[in-house]
């Protein structure tokens, strides 16, 4: 996929095991033009920036990171599925307008 006339660039994954979902990661690595701004969206249930378990994949193409956005997401991860899973209902629809107004400040 050609994102070379892209000039903002957006991940966005829920969070898996502490990282983005592998297709993301490969997503970013394969396709990922060189000197573009970057942008990162995560759902995960401790609401952390798990950003970090991107690098790897951009990596080497001068990628400048404009903002991170997390919010809580829907976690049924191990012994969590056998309680119904946490921060069920996320995201919410105040989470998508926070999400909405990061995106706002960033293209700004």
């Amino acid at each position: 996929m050609d994102l070379s006339d892209y000039d903002l660039i957006g991940f966005a994954s829920g969070i898996y095991a502490g990282r983005f979902h592998q297709s993301v990661m490969n997503f970013a690595r394969e396709n990922l033009p060189k000197n573009k701004k970057i942008f990162y969206i995560m759902t995960s249930a401790m609401n952390k920036d798990f950003s970090k378990s991107m690098q790897s994949s951009v990596s080497g193409k001068n990628a400048a990171v404009v903002g991170r956005f997390s919010c809580n997401g829907y976690n049924t991860f191990g012994p969590f599925k056998l309680v119904g899973g946490t921060s069920k209902g996320h995201p919410d629809e105040k989470d998508l307008k926070n999400a909405l107004e990061f995106y706002r400040s960033i293209c700004q």
